[in-house]
């Protein structure tokens, strides 16, 4: 069923330190505790801002409000703010430094607030890029835009690149993971990528369609080799889906997790 990668065999043997989060929100979902995995609070736009029309600016009374009211209890955190502009070759210098100041200054009242916590920002630093890896076209320019964004990362405990899953051609993937994990590993941070066991919704042929087994052991194989943890996702509102306990990519984690000695001794059964 699954013909793992010789480089990612070669150190299935050696067990290491390998974060597993959780931010799936399946209907019927099992607590993923049981598992070895280990809640992670994703902080979306619509929670720090009172309004759309607030987003240009960083409300920081309202964030700081928002962090005594609701993030007393959480460790691990992961800011999902994707509207102000980073990418160098799509906006200008100045906007890009603007948009540095903002993140700063958000990370900084999280700081604050939340010393013991764990922080991390999704998907935009390194700036997600299928294309530029897997075409090999116009490298040192993303390049050049990653690494405009390190005053940001130096204020963060943790770096989340995004891999979803576009296509169906688990090669190119495995080039555009690997390329985006190394990136990330510039920064000089743990990388815990997120990944979603669902194409992605601009696929228009298999939007939420599930990866099937391979296809997904393939992806956790890579992360494991290349990365320090993951995190799996899965939408919520109308995107959402039910738990189903023999689906091909859960299974493939079952079996990556027992393969790796990742989730608890008891599941470690034939």
């Amino acid at each position: 069923m699954f013909t793992p990668i010789s480089s990612a065999r070669n150190i299935s043997t050696a067990q290491k330190t390998f974060l597993l989060l959780d931010e799936m929100r399946f209907r019927g979902q099992p607590d993923m505790v049981e598992f070895g995995f280990q809640d992670i609070r994703v902080i979306y736009t619509g929670e720090l801002w009172r309004s759309k029309k607030a987003e240009k600016n960083p409300n920081l009374d309202f964030i700081d409000n928002y962090i005594h009211r609701k993030l007393e209890n959480h460790r691990i955190l992961c800011l999902d703010i994707e509207h102000w502009p980073l990418d160098l070759r799509r906006t200008s210098a100045i906007e890009v430094e603007e948009s540095i100041n903002k993140f700063n200054s958000v990370l900084r009242k999280f700081r604050e607030n939340r010393p013991d916590a764990k922080l991390g920002i999704y998907a935009m630093m390194p700036i997600r890029d299928y294309h530029t890896p897997v075409k090999n076209k116009g490298v040192e320019e993303w390049q050049n835009a990653n690494h405009k964004l390190k005053p940001i990362t130096d204020n963060v405990d943790y770096i989340y690149p995004s891999l979803y899953t576009f296509y169906k051609d688990p090669e190119k993937w495995k080039k555009y993971a690997i390329a985006n994990i190394n990136e990330a590993k510039k920064y000089g941070k743990p990388v815990i990528p997120f990944i979603w066991p669902q194409y992605h919704s601009s696929n228009k042929l298999h939007k939420f369609n599930f990866i099937d087994y391979s296809y997904w052991r393939i992806q956790l194989e890579t992360i494991y080799e290349h990365a320090d943890g993951v995190v799996i996702w899965s939408p919520a509102g109308k995107a959402r889906s039910s738990w189903v306990v023999d689906a091909e990519w859960w299974k493939a984690t079952l079996d990556f997790l027992k393969e790796h000695k990742l989730s608890p001794p008891s599941l470690h059964h034939d």
